[in-house]
């Protein structure tokens, strides 16, 4: 069966998002968050730090700007540098108990922290870090629960303190030459719970992933002990997951059995994990069967640490990367998938990565965020008096959030504090009067389950939400986006029950997702989709909604086709309001679908006595009739074993094969073989047909591309014909005969089951054949020669 797997999504990998929300007290971006740091105890006495562009922004901190640190040359153990003038955001450290700084090493050494100049009378408080890692960012916090370092040995939490005061490798001596290092970022985290879903410790906290996607299909990751037990991860057990070299693209393992500890986000949070791999990459986890009726949510962030344990949180007040694009936060979810480097394929070898602590971390950061909702109505020919924002967040309301424009530009804004969560709205004026209207095609809306009610999407994440100004009825600014206006000709074939879809190229989703109408019953199909203003892309049309795209079009060979691009169809760049006309399966540019290849009544016949298992019906299953597995049933009505049935096909190209029982069986060809296509990516290979009207097929023998011996009275069994060497085969053996005849042979192997996995024509003048096998899997199997009238057979086993 053709059973090409959608696109899961489109790809788009989401920045690391920090655990916890925090208070920054410097960050060097701008004055408020600025300073300078005054040096002692070094020939550099009185001088002060400077602020420079970020020298590596990369990893964890990509930002503008960052100070630069140097320990001179001959540094006291003791040389360090003061805040001057004091940071305007004290270090408030009553709510928190750590403080964390961005640093930027070349070699393996510490920074030490001392916060001074306690306006409520907290002691001087100093505190050191090793860091762990060279020429790369690196956070590196301090526990202001411990004691001091200096006496009077109290610790900083619950104080508030003006002055910082930083220290770089504290303790040892400056060297011969200046050192130079960079800090940047020092904020103070909010308190974070964390609740353990899997540590791999013991039994109940333990499970496994099964794999899916790769060579290793349903089997299972191991529980392995840690090996490399350092930095952030000094527990004794892991979880190893392997990327084979075969791995598709989604690619991952899914818990099985599913954690004794579910992911609860009632309460929002975010999910960590602490990951080990030998490459940057990225992790991607998907959160599935959900107890409290929360949607399948997927996101991915990026891990830029190599050969050492680091931490990765996903934000689950996001929307998911696939529909229906919700976030996570307040539902329960039974099922963790994931997902190494997903969207990349295999490599040349297997990758190894080590995963962790999947906890779900919380904190008393903002649960709220402004938005601010903007509408240009220059667009918009009506009359009206005001602009409101009516959604969930105000039931809907059409007159409790009015905008304004004040300055008169047609745009109409206005700032709203909503809690962090997923919302429904649409711009609505005078009360109701009247309102947005959208067809569910829109990037920007949701459907409701019945249909009835489409309206935008809003997530509010506790980093705000992102609602640019967009235009009347549009997701996209005024003049910034296109029509596009698809009329699909289809009276010349018979269509699905669900009807005719648009879908593929990364922009229309999976066949069901975009349908297509025909209110009127003209036979021409329509959609109206808007776009931005020079959208591209890959597409193809499907009779009927099939995931799998067993119903897609067959337009192969015909000009309209890519051949790169599985035979879809392209569009674009498109600039304006645009229709596109066309026939389903067919590269025409109207739908005038007459004028293409005749549909035909197709015989189509199969022999059945070279098959060994049992069977109670034959059928014929293809891109003709959504690859059913009953739809065209064969029959042979005077018991000859000769399967055979007449349908009426759509002219052109179609994918087939024969089955059996409603796939119970099926066809197995090897690529390459005469009679068969196989699809741009290697997995599926079916027969090939062509209709331009009505034709008998040939009769061939199951899972081969010619017909089976004939079975007459006269057949002779010569077990001197041919011999094979060796009679075990790893890779190569040499068919070799011993006694010559007037006829060419037909040699066919036959596996353990009786079915077909190679036919070849050789030569009557041929003595010697090398036989090529490293195809087939390790079994027993039979070399079956037929030449004229004589037959012989060998089994042989294959390792």
């Amino acid at each position: 069966m053709k059973n090409l797997l959608p696109i899961l999504i489109l790809l788009v990998l989401a920045a690391l998002r920090p655990l916890t929300a925090q208070t920054v007290i410097l960050d060097f971006e701008s004055t408020a968050t600025s300073t300078t740091f005054q040096y002692f105890g070094s020939s550099l006495d009185g001088g002060l730090t400077s602020v420079i562009a970020n020298p590596n922004p990369t990893g964890i901190n990509t930002s503008s700007n960052v100070t630069r640190y140097v320990k001179a040359a001959g540094a006291q153990t003791w040389a360090g540098a003061f805040s001057n003038p004091n940071p305007a955001t004290p270090v408030n450290l009553s709510a928190s108990t750590q403080v964390c700084i961005n640093v930027h090493f070349d070699h393996i050494g510490n920074v030490a922290i001392k916060l001074e100049n306690s306006p409520n009378g907290g002691a001087n408080w100093v505190q050191t870090q090793p860091n762990t890692t060279t020429n790369q960012w690196e956070t590196v916090c301090f526990d202001v629960t411990l004691p001091s370092l200096e006496a009077p040995f109290s610790p900083a939490a619950g104080n508030t303190y003006n002055t910082v005061t930083l220290f770089f490798d504290f303790g040892t001596a400056g060297t011969d030459a200046d050192q130079v290092f960079f800090f940047d970022d020092i904020v103070v985290p909010a308190n974070v719970s964390c609740t353990p879903v899997l540590d791999f410790e013991t039994p109940e906290s333990s499970t496994v992933f099964q794999y899916f996607g790769s060579s290793l299909d349903a089997s299972f990751t191991a529980i392995i002990d840690n090996p490399n037990p350092s930095g952030i991860n000094n527990s004794s057990k892991v979880l190893q997951f392997v990327k084979p070299a075969d791995a598709q693209t989604w690619a991952g393992a899914f818990s099985n059995p599913n954690p004794a500890t579910p992911v609860n986000l009632s309460n929002g949070g975010q999910v960590c994990i602490k990951v080990h791999m030998d490459h940057p990459g990225n992790l991607t986890i998907k959160l599935e069967n959900s107890s409290s009726g929360g949607a399948n949510w997927l996101q991915t962030v990026q891990n830029t640490t190599i050969n050492a344990w680091t931490e990765l949180c996903f934000d689950t007040s996001l929307p998911s990367l696939e529909a229906p694009f919700t976030p996570a936060s307040g539902n329960i979810y039974n099922t963790i998938t994931l997902f190494v480097d997903f969207g990349i394929p295999g490599n040349e070898s297997a990758a190894t990565s080590y995963l962790d602590d999947i906890s779900v971390c919380s904190s008393g950061g903002p649960q709220s965020a402004d938005v601010t909702f903007s509408v240009d109505m220059s667009d918009y020919t009506g009359n009206f008096s005001t602009v409101y924002v009516s959604g969930s967040f105000n039931n809907w309301s059409g007159d409790a959030n009015p905008l304004s424009d004040a300055n008169g530009d047609g745009i109409w804004e206005a700032t709203l504090t909503l809690p962090t969560g997923s919302y429904e709205y649409k711009f609505t004026l005078d009360n109701w009067s009247a309102q947005e209207q959208f067809t569910g095609t829109e990037t920007c809306v949701i459907t409701d389950p019945s249909g009835q009610f489409t309206n935008r999407r809003l997530i509010v994440s506790s980093t705000g939400a992102d609602t640019p100004t967009v235009c009347w009825n549009s997701c996209y600014a005024c003049g910034e986006s296109v029509k596009i206006t698809i009329n699909l000709g289809a009276s010349h074939i018979t269509v699905a029950p669900t009807g005719m879809f648009i879908a593929g190229g990364g922009n229309f989703g999976i066949p069901g997702d975009f349908p297509l109408s025909d209110p009127d019953g003209d036979g021409i199909w329509s959609i109206t989709i808007e776009k931005p203003r020079s959208f591209a892309s890959y597409f193809t049309f499907t009779n009927g909604s099939c995931p799998d795209y067993s119903c897609k079009e067959n337009i192969a060979g015909q000009d309209c086709a890519n051949p790169d691009n599985f035979n879809d169809r392209f569009m674009g760049p498109i600039q304006q309001d645009t229709v596109i006309a066309t026939c389903f399966a067919l590269c025409t540019t109207d739908t005038n679908c007459s004028g293409g290849v005749a549909n035909g009544n197709i015989t189509f016949r199969v022999d059945m006595r070279g098959y060994a298992g049992s069977f109670s019906q034959v059928y014929v299953s293809g891109s003709f009739n959504g690859w059913s597995g009953d739809a065209f049933p064969l029959s042979d009505a005077d018991g000859d074993q000769v399967w055979s049935g007449t349908y009426l096909i759509t002219g052109g190209q179609h994918e087939y094969k024969f089955t059996l029982d409603n796939w119970s069986a099926q066809e197995q060809f090897n690529p390459g073989s005469a009679c068969t296509i196989t699809d741009p990516s290697g997995q599926f290979t079916n027969r090939l047909l062509e209709v331009d009207g009505d034709a008998t097929l040939d009769a061939v023998c199951f899972n081969s591309c010619v017909a089976c011996v004939s079975a007459t009275a006269n057949v002779q069994q010569n077990h001197q014909l041919f011999y094979l060497a060796p009679n075990i085969i790893t890779n190569t053996a040499w068919l070799v005969f011993q006694e010559s005849n007037t006829d060419d042979r037909l040699l066919q192997i036959f596996n353990a089951l009786g079915q077909v996995q190679l036919s070849i024509r050789i030569d009557r003048h041929t003595n010697r054949f090398p036989l090529e096998l490293g195809q087939l899997p390790a079994g027993m199997y039979t070399a079956h020669i037929s030449t004229g009238n004589v037959i012989a057979t060998r089994k042989f086993i294959k390792q």
